[in-house]
């Protein structure tokens, strides 16, 4: 994932408009993906540290993303005696050593602690510990940010001693245009948006494994000729083949009937263009309340298989209670 792209992140966003109107703080806590901790962490480094606020030109822009800024530290450090991505007390003793000493390049120093595989464990606390004092009474100069991926998993002592920012999830459009700019083909774009849910992460995931597409196609063909049970067991059939990737093909059929749903009420929310004529035949075949109930028929077969309930009969029951559903709440 491109720097760039975390540009408009809206933590940076806010971290930028914080320290051009000195409305900043000296810590801070970042709640995202754990994919996007390290960028996201180089970014707010970046704010700090620009004269621009993160120009993404500048020698200083440079510097701190190619990793080379002096006065730039990442925590857990990879240099001490145990190398692990955990945070420890050794790690904490190097970031209050560090703090006193001058910043090399300008002003001000940035530590970027990456905790979002240190929330666990009989010494989690340890470490927290170990930082509230230096939370508590910050030097001016000295800034720091906690990246995790849900903040309850600190302590509250270090929470009440820092700003609290959420990443919000990146917009549909984002995602298709950042993927088409990577090499995606259109279909792949709007296949990768329509189940990351806001995630690059995720999208990027989707991108990589080429099943899913095929997955989207095989639903989209199931959904479109099932108009029965004389027909039926080509769908049946279709999940019961994937019965050890039956959560992909859950997660498909529940997304395509949500996007009837949006084609129909919430243009602006519709992603599947490149196959909006089948989208078009599907909801041609399941009214509104239909797909309200479907989608919920597929949550119970989820819950169910993850219940240890015989996979056959849950398919089974599934398909058919799909076909009822249908055939009650017609167009």
């Amino acid at each position: 994932m491109d720097f760039a792209l975390l540009k408009d992140n809206n933590i940076v966003k806010a971290l930028s408009k914080a320290f051009k109107e000195g409305k900043n703080v000296n810590s801070y806590v970042l709640q995202c993906e754990k994919q996007l901790a390290d960028n996201l962490l180089t970014w707010c480094a970046d704010v700090v540290l620009c004269k621009n606020f993160g120009c993404n030109d500048c020698l200083t822009c440079r510097k701190v993303f190619s990793g080379n800024h002096l006065d730039v530290f990442r925590l857990p450090n990879k240099l001490k005696e145990k190398n692990t991505d955990k945070m420890e007390i050794a790690d904490v003793r190097f970031l209050l050593e560090e703090e006193e000493k001058r910043p090399v390049e300008g002003d001000k120093k940035v530590f970027l602690i990456n905790a979002c595989n240190s929330l666990k464990g009989v010494a989690v606390a340890n470490w927290q510990n170990a930082l509230l004092k230096t939370l508590e009474e910050p030097h001016k100069n000295v800034y720091i940010f906690i990246a995790v991926e849900n903040a309850q998993g600190l302590l509250p002592t270090i929470i009440s001693r820092c700003q609290v920012l959420t990443c919000q999830k990146t917009k549909e459009e984002e995602i298709v245009n950042y993927l088409s700019r990577q090499g995606c083909t259109q279909k792949v774009a709007q296949l990768a948006t329509l189940l990351c849910d806001g995630s690059l992460p995720k999208a990027e995931e989707v991108v990589a494994d080429t099943t899913y597409l095929v997955a989207l196609e095989e639903v989209v063909q199931a959904l479109k000729t099932t108009t029965s049970t004389k027909n039926a067991l080509p769908f049946v059939a279709l999940l019961h083949n994937h019965k050890d990737d039956v959560d992909k093909y859950f997660q498909i059929i529940t997304a395509v009937l949500m996007q009837t749903l949006h084609y129909r009420l919430h243009q602006e929310k519709f992603v599947l263009s490149s196959w909006e004529e089948d989208v078009c035949s599907i909801c041609a075949q399941y009214s509104i309340q239909a797909v309200l109930a479907v989608t919920g028929l597929v949550e119970k077969a989820k819950k169910d298989i993850d219940s240890s309930v015989n996979f056959s009969v849950v398919i089974d029951n599934l398909v058919a209670d799909v076909l009822e559903v249908k055939f009650r709440c017609q167009i």
